[in-house]
């Protein structure tokens, strides 16, 4: 019985992801082919960068085309333009009060090391 709640569960997250534009942001070109690869086969639309300063770009552009991207997931340690100044930097651009929001989530690699 619970793996079929689960299987249901699972199957209304996938209809709700499917059609939503997502802008993956990570240095690592590997990681940004795998998140890319499963968010397509959920049905999203997608598209990738390496760094914050592209993000904001396709960010604009794509707001200027009047399909701005539905969620973000951006890698906090990248070079020319780390994730949390990325994110401020979204954040002013898109709190205007005519453009809708998208979810920005943010995700690292690294891990605390104890000796």
């Amino acid at each position: 019985m619970r793996f079929h709640h689960v299987l249901q569960q699972l199957g209304v997250v996938l209809s709700f992801l499917q059609g939503l534009s997502i802008l993956i942001v990570d240095d690592n070109s590997t990681l940004r082919k795998v998140i890319q690869r499963y968010a397509n086969s959920w049905g999203m639309q997608s598209d990738h960068t390496y760094n914050g300063k592209e993000a904001l770009a396709l960010l604009r552009s794509q707001s200027n085309l009047g399909t701005p991207y539905d969620a973000i997931l951006i890698d906090q340690d990248m070079p020319i333009m780390d994730g949390y100044e990325s994110t401020k930097e979204i954040r002013k651009f898109i709190f205007e009060p005519d453009l809708p929001q998208p979810i920005i989530s943010a995700v690292t690699g690294h891990t605390e090391q104890l000796y």
